[in-house]
């Protein structure tokens, strides 16, 4: 009974990721031995609390159960209805009182005889489960069996099914080494752990280049007349933006950017802010991306903190870049000198894994952090949204996000490299519901991708819709119902995630009549559910997600320590020195490998020790 039920708890808190918590366990009554012939129910219950604290052996843990187990029998005569009255807890007619789990160990079955009558067990059921679970072992000639009895509101027979496959693979684990911590034993099934393998197996090989100015050049090669950008009603071919960005960047290769170098991009939304961010990309240096109507000081800080040696502003803007130690350039009023640069290709020796953007975090927990982000990194990012869920050269996208927050580069580069169009909003077009509906009817745009908070705006403003409307929800959670209201208005809806650390998006699942979730892995991407012993949480187990692959982030500029915290090493990855990033947000797999989000980030704060 001891290490039976010692397991049990185990099971149970590697199922619900607690360690303190109650069970309820039926016992006979008949401590007097003139009861032993008298026919009748005796039964009592008692109430085990679980102590699973301080990551215990199994050994500990049987020790720690027995203690409690005897503790509790020496009260057995008080009958469990006096101790409901007695905690006096608020009662609620859907759950039992005080506990929702029971187990039962029942000894090897004997045959009693009265008389000429004789008495042998058997099992009987009346349909109906008493708790939310109970886990019935019963000893017999061939071992021990098993039996879960389980609501059927709370659990359908394939999760109960999982449950008895899991607690399998837990009692073989515990067994096998008595003094082993219970952070190293295996809760998932050998049957999960495949499933989990598979859901990650996202590897892809894209082919060509793994530089995001590159992947646009490749683009221009082939659409060099055909309209890459419109903004305010001017348009710009590939042929003019792929001229202008290279002659800025030679110009800003006179001023000794190169690879690894920062350059810091402060300019209105217009054609000039892609061809900053492009030819800051063809020098072979890294923009750092600087949201105008951000606070003097917030920009001051970025701009100090990234060591930038170069700011690219706008005249009206030069307040912004005040006190800037290094060089200002304004690409309106000084492009004359600009475009006396040639327009040839530059070729610096830039490498996938040179920086391609420094992007500041909202610092809504602290100071604001700079996630170095890389060539490969964005690229992949690409080059797998382009595949799924698929951007096409006749497709158009609508991009109204700030360039200080990281899903502009998916909304800027995306329809560049596919010879798509990219319909920029003007700033006062973007923060206004009505001109944004009527933009996105006048230019017949196919994908628009934003955060819930907008669509829902937009869905509030009265818009009527687009039929076939490709909806890319992220940045927040996507309520369902605001979800279903998209779906009413004929769009094709997916929801993404992915911090910043992790290049923008990193899973994405298209959203239907079934609960919101997150979808996926994208290419090349990982995600782990981790809990809070460090080891994968099985299917439906929350947990703190985790996420590896070519999407990791170099870390957070001139932070080591935190990003040794948040960068640890990955111990499932195939390719060495492979990494994950600990996002603090709470999720759980589905049963058919989607990925839901649960509640506010919360972290765990794992380090590389507690990752098994």
């Amino acid at each position: 009974f001891m290490v039976l039920f010692a397991a049990f708890q185990v099971f149970l808190a590697r199922q619900a990721g607690k360690t303190d918590f109650v069970v309820g366990i039926p016992i006979t009554g008949r401590i007097r031995r003139e009861l032993d012939q008298v026919v009748g129910c005796f039964l009592n219950t008692l109430v085990m609390r679980t102590d699973l604290s301080g990551d215990p052996t199994y050994r500990e843990v049987v020790a720690r159960t027995r203690a409690t187990a005897l503790g509790g029998f020496q009260h057995q005569d008080l009958p469990f209805e006096r101790l409901v009255e007695a905690v006096d807890q608020e009662r609620d007619t859907s759950r039992n009182p005080i506990f929702q789990v029971m187990f039962v160990y029942q000894e090897a079955a004997s045959v009693r005889r009265f008389g000429s009558v004789e008495l042998t067990g058997g099992l009987v059921h009346n349909d109906t489960a008493k708790l939310d679970l109970t886990l019935f072992v019963q000893e017999t000639t061939d071992g021990l069996s098993c039996l879960f009895e389980y609501a059927t509101d709370l659990f359908d027979a394939e999760t109960v099914d999982r449950f008895a496959d899991r607690f399998e693979t837990i009692l073989t684990d515990l067994t096998a080494d008595v003094d082993r911590p219970l952070s190293r034993i295996t809760a998932v099934s050998p049957a999960e752990l495949g499933l989990l393998a598979g859901w990650n197996a996202t590897g892809r090989e894209f082919g060509g280049p793994l530089l995001v100015h590159e992947l646009v050049a490749d683009q221009v090669a082939r659409t060099p007349d055909r309209v890459a950008l419109r903004c305010d009603g001017e348009d710009l071919s590939y042929r003019d933006l792929d001229e202008r960005s290279g002659r800025l960047a030679r110009f800003l290769g006179e001023l000794g950017v190169g690879p690894e170098s920062r350059v810091a991009v402060c300019v209105e939304r217009s054609f000039d802010l892609v061809v900053a961010l492009l030819g800051v990309l063809k020098a072979g240096a890294a923009y750092v991306p600087l949201d105008p109507a951000y606070p003097a000081e917030r920009l001051g800080y970025m701009l100090g903190d990234s060591a930038a040696s170069v700011v690219l502003v706008h005249e009206a803007l030069l307040s912004r870049a005040a006190g800037f130690a290094g060089q200002v350039v304004c690409i309106d009023r000084d492009w004359a000198s600009i475009a006396q640069a040639s327009a040839e290709p530059l070729a610096p020796a830039v490498h996938p894994d040179n920086l391609a953007y420094v992007i500041y975090t909202s610092g809504s927990t602290g100071r604001p952090k700079g996630s170095m982000n890389t060539h490969r990194n964005l690229s992949n990012l690409l080059c797998s949204f382009r595949d799924a869920p698929g951007f096409h050269a006749e497709d158009k996208l609508m991009a109204i996000t700030t360039i200080s927050f990281d899903i502009a580069g998916l909304e800027l580069f995306l329809p560049l490299i596919t010879g798509g169009g990219l319909i920029m909003a003007a700033t006062r077009q973007a923060l206004d519901p009505k001109a944004l509906a009527a933009m996105l009817e006048h230019e017949d745009i196919t994908v628009m991708q934003t955060t819930p908070t907008v669509w829902r705006l937009l869905t509030e403003s009265g818009w009527s819709g687009r039929s076939r409307m490709r909806a890319w929800a992220g940045g927040e959670p996507l309520p369902s119902g605001l979800a279903q209201a998209l779906l009413r208005l004929g769009l094709q809806v997916s929801n993404v995630y992915g911090p910043t650390e992790t290049t923008i998006w990193s899973a994405c699942g298209a959203v239907g009549n079934d609960p919101v979730n997150v979808g996926s892995p994208i290419a090349n991407t990982t995600i782990h559910v981790i809990d809070q012993w460090g080891s994968s949480a099985p299917p439906g187990v929350l947990g703190e997600v985790a996420i590896g692959g070519v999407g990791l982030a170099r870390g957070y500029h001139g932070r080591s320590g935190l990003t040794a915290e948040r960068f640890v090493p990955d111990p499932w990855s195939v390719v060495p020195g492979g990494r994950l990033y600990l996002t603090g947000d709470q999720g759980r797999w589905t049963e058919d490998g989607r990925l839901e989000l649960l509640g506010d980030r919360k972290s765990t704060r794992l380090n590389s020790s507690h990752i098994t």
